[in-house]
């Protein structure tokens, strides 16, 4: 597709507002990367798994798609075998957790739904008469739900061993907790020696203030400066002003040695606990992998259905004859009220010029045109009257609006010209072609002999039949 046109019909802004649609930060994304397809086939099924998404939102509601993260990095790492942390750990659990929420949803609208009415649905937005079951009625949202696993195993040990808080549970093994019973032990006799110096009159005087504080991971107690040579006892850091300094006492240097030594223990066996679960992550790597693109796969599906929702929208049938007969169209961007346009080309005729005083809607007329065409081939329903038919088009070429380009030193004439030229020079019969107020900026008599001339190079291309031409003129 030409970069320029696409922008002129202003793609961009449709597919912002159906990425703010989706739950999650891989669904926005894979939104974004979305580029107008060609495959006439491959664009029906997109817009078929919109309106099934939207019949089942209707119905139930969304999948819920809340917990899921971007993990791809993260598993990236445990399969090369670097420990995950606890956050990351914590990340893949939710995302995982999320994974069994969707699968729930979608069997219980498997056990739930009522085939007749699912059936008097389909008739009405297919138009068919087949007996259907749920499976068959909803196959391409199911095709993408029932490929997401669940890892339960995985999640259970994850929770066993972490809690939302980012703290390695004592359940994690018995040799941590183990470790953490004498830590409280110990930490309890330091703090009760601590205590009894801190409440003893013989130090009262020494003291700044009757606390018990750590430095560097040991248990101190803050001296007065003028103190420090009396005090028996290591100095470990001092207060901003000076006056105060903190210092282990002596009698409580062994504890504090041996609460060290077990806390070392503690980080190992922590850090062999997340080893652990790390390569455990590894081992269902690929899965999870596969099972998170699905779900980005489903929330961008659901993000199309809910902006069709927004815009009051439906699939259009599709032909790669250059057909287009749009029904009622509305553009979507305009915010207040607009006035439906119907719009009929490429049957029996392939160019259409569209006349009028300013400010009657042509340029609107032919972005509509355009964008509904760009909007179907990104997957998108269209909101105009059912029944509306909308060609597949290799390329779209739009010269809409004031081109001048300071820039490039060209004049809005020079600017539409140097499109127009690029246009017939691209153009073939798989093209859209969409020109606003051609000639605009000349003499009215040369523009429309220029307009005429346009017309006569494209009707000399070879195989004409598809192409179709809109024209905007005063």
């Amino acid at each position: 597709m030409d970069k320029h046109s696409v922008e002129v019909l202003e793609l961009k802004k449709i597919m912002n507002e159906v990425k703010n649609e989706a739950d999650t930060f891989l669904g926005q994304k894979l939104i974004s990367e979305i580029k107008p397809f060609k495959d006439l086939n491959y664009i029906k099924e997109r817009l078929k798994e919109v309106t099934q998404a939207k019949i089942i939102d209707k119905n139930y509601s969304k999948p819920p798609l809340g917990g899921i993260k971007d993990i791809r990095s993260h598993l990236k790492k445990a399969n090369k075998e670097i420990v995950l942390s606890i956050s990351e750990l914590i990340a893949v659990e939710t995302t995982i957790g999320a994974f069994k929420n969707i699968r729930k949803f979608f069997d219980e609208i498997k056990e739930d739904a009522d085939p007749r009415l699912i059936e008097r649905e389909y008739k009405l937005i297919f138009a068919v008469g087949e007996e259907i079951d749920v499976e068959r009625e909803y196959k391409l949202i199911f095709a993408v739900g029932e490929e997401i696993d669940v890892f339960d195993d995985l999640k259970k040990e994850i929770n066993k061993c972490i809690d939302y808080n980012g703290i390695v549970k004592d359940e994690a093994s018995p040799k941590l907790r183990s470790l953490r019973m004498k830590l409280d032990s110990i930490e309890n006799k330091v703090r009760d020696r601590l205590d009894s110096i801190t409440k003893s009159n013989k130090y009262q005087n020494m003291l700044q203030d009757s606390i018990v504080t750590r430095r560097e991971g040991r248990y101190v107690v803050p001296v007065k400066k003028e103190y420090r040579n009396s005090f028996s006892g290591i100095v470990h850091d001092q207060s901003s002003s000076g006056m105060t300094i903190f210092m282990e006492p002596m009698e409580v240097v062994k504890l504090n040695n041996e609460l060290r030594e077990i806390k070392e223990n503690e980080e190992r066996e922590i850090y062999r606990i997340l080893q652990r679960l790390s390569y455990l992550t590894a081992d269902f790597s690929e899965e999870i992998l596969s099972s998170l693109k699905m779900a980005t796969t489903l929330d961008q599906i659901f993000a199309r259905a809910r902006y069709s929702k927004t815009i009051n929208g439906s699939a259009p049938s599709l032909n790669n004859r250059g057909i287009i007969k749009i029904k009622e169209g509305r553009h979507p961007l305009l915010k207040e009220e607009p006035v439906p346009i119907s719009i009929k080309v490429g049957d029996g005729f392939q160019n259409l010029i569209i006349t009028g005083p300013n400010t009657g809607g042509k340029t609107v007329s032919l972005k509509t045109v355009g964008l509904f065409v760009l909007m179907v081939q990104n997957g998108l329903h269209i909101p105009a009257r059912e029944g509306s038919l909308i060609a597949v088009f290799d390329k779209i070429f739009a010269d809409i609006g004031d081109e001048q380009s300071i820039e490039q030193n060209l004049s809005t004439f020079s600017s539409h010209m140097n499109n127009i030229n690029n246009f017939l020079e691209s153009a073939d019969s798989k093209s859209l072609i969409l020109l606003d107020e051609l000639g605009v900026g000349t003499d009215p008599q040369e523009g429309a002999a220029l307009g005429i001339a346009i017309l006569e190079k494209l009707k000399s291309k070879k195989s004409i039949k598809e192409l179709c031409l809109f024209i905007s003129w005063s």
